[in-house]
């Protein structure tokens, strides 16, 4: 219920979405990856998404949103991340 609600949402605000979705795994199980803080970590918490944010340009975190799950500087530290 929560994920079409953030769908219709984000299509009524003439956003676009993208979902991956695997019948029986919890959507925390899945990693959400973006650089936006709200349109991207606090869209995919909001809906139970793992989070992880990519802050290439080293910008502070907004203090009014709870941080990302993980953040990076870029898509490869990521991966080196997540193959340790």
């Amino acid at each position: 219920a929560r994920l079409r609600q953030f769908a219709e949402e984000r299509l009524a605000d003439g956003g676009t979405i993208g979902v991956l979705w695997f019948g029986g795994e919890p959507l925390s199980a899945f990693l959400h990856v973006g650089d936006d803080p709200v349109r991207d970590v606090k869209a995919a918490r909001d809906i139970g998404l793992t989070t992880v944010w990519v802050n290439r340009y080293g910008n502070a975190w907004p203090t009014d949103l709870e941080p990302a799950d993980l953040e990076v500087s870029d898509i490869a530290a990521l991966a080196r991340r997540l193959m340790a």
